[in-house]
């Protein structure tokens, strides 16, 4: 749907508090930041920054919202005969692109974040609560199976338990490549089973596992003729 003018303008001047709210975080400490300064720096009246944000704990989940919001919005669009981790990472990957304008806000979230202990939890929480719903919804369409089936619930909490541990850990490292191709890498682990030794190998690790146990025979010969007496010295 179309965004009008009106929903464009109240985006963008919540994306201007938004803004204005992290700077002064990462500057002063969360905690230490009140709603009137926030307004005062944005330049607003504290009555402005309530029509947008109910609580500066509401700035703070702004980011990773927006972010679950597209994915959601991407999910469903993709071709129902696409593997569910490949449509998941094509909607991750269309998400980055429709929030383009969040890669410079993203490092100084993450500063603010990890420096908020308090926050994690809600953040965390949030990410479950607002992914789940609309994986579970694309899952069972896909596997043409109801929405309260044990195999979508597994799916559904696999995938939002992988997408949690890599959105943290894409956050924090800041990869390049992107967040699709890390949860692409993630969904890899997944799917293949580590390599079977082969032959060689396991032979070289049976001749190591040899010549380990002919090194402690000699070591315990070697003890017991240090700690029993020799025949002469027992007369």
């Amino acid at each position: 749907m179309r965004e009008n003018g009106w929903d464009a303008r109240r985006r963008r001047v919540a994306f201007e508090i938004e803004t204005v709210a992290l700077h002064c975080f990462a500057r002063d400490g969360y905690q230490a930041v009140t709603v009137e300064q926030i307004a005062r720096a944005a330049g607003i009246h504290e009555r402005t920054f309530f029509r947008y944000f109910a609580t500066k704990d509401e700035v703070m989940l702004a980011l990773p919202r927006r972010s679950i919001d597209a994915i959601c919005a991407a999910l469903p669009a993709r071709p129902l005969n696409e593997p569910l981790y490949d449509a998941f990472v094509a909607a991750v990957d269309t998400a980055a692109e429709s929030l383009a304008q969040d890669e410079a806000l993203r490092p100084l979230w993450w500063q603010i974040f990890i420096n908020t202990s308090e926050l994690a939890a809600r953040a965390y929480g949030e990410f479950g609560l607002q992914l789940s719903p609309s994986l579970t919804e694309a899952i069972a369409m896909r596997l043409g199976e109801p929405t309260d089936s044990m195999r979508v619930g597994v799916m559904t909490a696999v995938l939002t338990g992988v997408s949690q541990y890599v959105w943290v850990r894409w956050m924090s490292d800041r990869a390049e490549d992107g967040m699709g191709r890390l949860l692409a890498t993630a969904f890899d682990q997944i799917e293949s089973p580590p390599p079977p030794a082969r032959a060689d190998e396991i032979d070289r690790l049976r001749a190591e596992l040899a010549e380990l146990r002919v090194e402690r025979d000699i070591f315990k010969r070697v003890a017991r003729q240090v700690v029993e007496p020799a025949p002469d010295d027992a007369a």
